[in-house]
């Protein structure tokens, strides 16, 4: 996952140094993605559906599903659950929302309650990641949003934004209180 992150952050930087003046969203970072992770020899399979209950509305999905099996020569077997935001900083309220939405479901979704399963079945427990972009100042009013239920969310991505919770020894997925 290391280096999908730098060359994630490695892409944007680019972007960012060529004053490329872009309307960004999370989807304009899904075929970076597929091509690093592919070149890791991982499988990748986006928007990847999760099998629900009798629940209405919009199919559930994952933004990325990332595996691989011990078929492959010279790796482990892996599996990973991964969701893209990028935060514009013009709502902070509504980002702070969908981080929200986006955690409950990296940690509720199992690998059983995916359709197709049975080829992720095999490659362990998943680990989840919340991949987030964001310029400084969508960064700057997330961490200035005053807010009364998303105030965990923000002080989390604060927390990842300055490299606190390298030093934490509070579990990377630290339960998040829902407030009432």
């Amino acid at each position: 996952m290391r280096r999908l992150v730098d060359g994630m952050a490695g892409w944007a930087t680019f972007h960012q140094a060529c004053g490329a003046n872009r309307h960004y969203n999370e989807h304009l970072f899904y075929q970076h993605i597929d091509t690093l992770a592919s070149g890791r020899q991982w499988r990748v399979s986006q928007q990847h559906p999760v099998l629900r209950s009798a629940q209405r509305g919009a199919p559930l999905t994952i933004d990325f599903v990332i595996y691989r099996d011990s078929t492959h020569a010279d790796t482990k077997p892996g599996l990973a659950f991964i969701e893209v935001k990028y935060l514009r900083g013009t709502n902070p309220s509504q980002d702070l929302k969908e981080l929200r939405k986006d955690i409950d479901k990296l940690r509720t979704v199992q690998p059983e309650s995916l359709a197709s399963s049975n080829q992720v079945l095999a490659c362990g427990r998943p680990i989840r990641f919340l991949l987030i972009f964001a310029q400084e100042a969508g960064l700057n009013a997330i961490k200035n949003c005053n807010t009364r239920t998303h105030g965990d969310i923000a002080a989390m991505v604060e927390r990842a934004r300055t490299g606190d919770h390298k030093k934490s020894t509070a579990p990377a997925w630290e339960p998040i209180s829902r407030p009432h």
